[in-house]
């Protein structure tokens, strides 16, 4: 079992809104897909971002373009719905290659000028909830994580727990992307929601195929109904 303290592993970040506040970091979700011809160059810069201090980057794999002929193997119906959560809160529609900027900006996920420049307009923003990551253990397949908040309101409050792999690449033998050998960061393989008023104890059934790998622990609060993001707070995860 590896038994983590947040002081070592975990950087806990917040968001809100008022003047530029040192350390900050910000969420980049990106929503894709390996039956999408437009979404390797949008995957490329996402790595590229997730290497950059101040930048956590997730990609969410969707499922709707499976019918093309090849089964995305990092794809989930429930990612696929996040994604049309976020068209309705932010009043745009679905499509990939798309980008969520701390949940208030969507953008097409390959344009990276506007991308960086969504990411400087995020990181103007200051603190509203504090997330602290206090422990974490991997037993086998499981993880079990401790967290707090801190200045989080009684109500309208949600919190993310995502769990991604590092790093996952994979022939694609069918569809838009036929004979091409994909590679994707920060794959989400987890993911829950849950109130802010809930138990700050979570634990997880990880997927087989991540025994052995770093994973990286993402945990986010927003707004329940804007979908803002409010704090953010992440650790990488060595395997037990």
């Amino acid at each position: 079992m590896a038994k983590i303290t947040a002081r070592l592993l975990a950087l806990a970040l917040t968001l809100g809104s008022g003047g530029l506040a040192l350390g900050q970091s910000t969420l980049v979700e990106l929503f894709t897909s390996q039956g999408c011809s437009s979404c390797p160059p949008a995957d490329a810069l996402l790595a590229r971002l997730a290497e950059e201090p101040g930048v956590v980057a997730l990609s969410f794999h969707v499922d709707y373009w499976d019918y093309l002929g090849w089964r995305d193997p990092y794809a989930s119906p429930a990612f696929s719905e996040r994604q049309r959560r976020y068209a309705r809160a932010l009043g745009d529609r679905v499509y990939t290659p798309q980008v969520v900027v701390n949940g208030t900006a969507s953008l097409v996920g390959s344009r990276e000028p506007q991308v960086r420049a969504a990411i400087d307009r995020a990181k103007t923003r200051q603190a509203s909830v504090q997330i602290t990551i206090e422990e974490t253990a991997r037993r086998n397949h499981s993880l079990s994580v401790r967290y707090a908040l801190s200045n989080a309101p009684a109500a309208g409050l949600v919190v993310n727990l995502a769990v991604a792999e590092e790093g996952a690449a994979n022939p694609v033998k069918a569809g838009e992307n036929r004979g091409r050998r994909l590679r994707h960061v920060n794959v989400v393989r987890v993911f829950h929601t849950r109130s802010a008023g809930a138990s700050p104890a979570w634990t997880a059934e990880l997927p087989a195929e991540l025994k052995g790998k770093t994973v990286r622990l993402a945990i986010y609060a927003q707004d329940e109904k804007t979908l803002a993001v409010k704090g953010l707070a992440t650790a990488l995860i060595p395997p037990s």
